[in-house]
């Protein structure tokens, strides 16, 4: 694994290839998520031999204790219009402790039962990605 002098994680997001910035250099942002999760498909099966798979397209989630209120205008950047979704390119751990590339479609956090407003910043917020596919320049 590789980590750039400055930065602990590799957590990286934009609406490009080329625009994909650390998220800890966006000065909005500057940790990264406290926990996350990746799963290679949406459900995970046992088959009737007794071997596991994963059936659907993968997908993650970024969840950050706490958020400011800047940092949720940087990530509202990222969505067009009224939509709740954007496609974005992306990297972030995987299953085998390791950052991989990926394009996916990033939900919009909502407030409410996974986000608390406080006073310049929102608290436990989930940003959820999915239809993760797997990218190479």
């Amino acid at each position: 694994m590789v980590i750039k002098p400055g930065y602990d994680y590799e957590f990286k997001l934009g609406t490009s290839y080329v625009g994909m910035v650390n998220i800890e250099a966006v000065a909005a942002l500057n940790n990264p998520p406290n926990e996350w999760t990746y799963r290679m498909g949406a459900e995970r099966y046992t088959a009737g031999h007794g071997k596991e798979y994963y059936d659907g397209d993968a997908q993650c989630t970024w969840r950050f204790q706490v958020l400011k209120v800047v940092a949720w205008q940087w990530l509202e950047a990222l969505f067009t219009g009224t939509n709740a979704s954007a496609d974005v390119y992306m990297q972030t751990k995987t299953d085998d402790d390791t950052y991989d590339e990926f394009t996916a479609i990033m939900h919009k956090p909502e407030i409410g039962d996974s986000a608390r407003r406080g006073i310049g910043a929102y608290f436990d917020v989930l940003v959820r990605f999915t239809k993760l596919e797997a990218y190479s320049p």
